[in-house]
């Protein structure tokens, strides 16, 4: 749910042919895992979730894509720290339910809040 307009956003889980199994690497130089699949913000057309599969535990935790901050040679880079990425919510609740909690486990401002409109502008 949009928290500034209450408005439901439609996220869907697909696949991703250019980024799947590409290495997640830590703001550390680290792998965390391989992408195996994406969230996408439908009627935005935006990826806002990479689907990582975390060997070292077995889950499939849940990346915002605005932690990316390059992807070359199939490998993905995060600004976020190898401690934070293993703190992330896996796929065992809907992100609708977890999302608050992923941008609080990176330290980052949401996307929604980002991405709002001020209130004063002229529409």
């Amino acid at each position: 749910m949009n928290q500034e307009t209450g408005a439901k956003r439609r996220l869907l889980e697909t696949k991703n042919r250019d980024l799947w199994q590409s290495e997640l690497v830590s703001a550390e130089g680290r792998v965390l895992g391989r992408i195996v699949r994406q969230i996408i913000e439908v009627d935005m057309y935006t990826i806002r979730y990479f689907i990582v599969y975390c060997q070292e535990s077995g889950k499939h935790l849940i990346v915002p894509s605005d932690a990316v901050r390059d992807i070359e040679d199939n490998r993905v880079y995060t600004y976020v720290t190898q401690e934070s990425l293993t703190k992330l919510p896996d796929l065992s609740r809907p992100v609708e339910n977890v999302e608050e909690e992923i941008y609080r486990v990176i330290g980052r401002k949401p996307y929604w809040e980002e991405e709002a409109l001020p209130e004063d502008f002229p529409y």
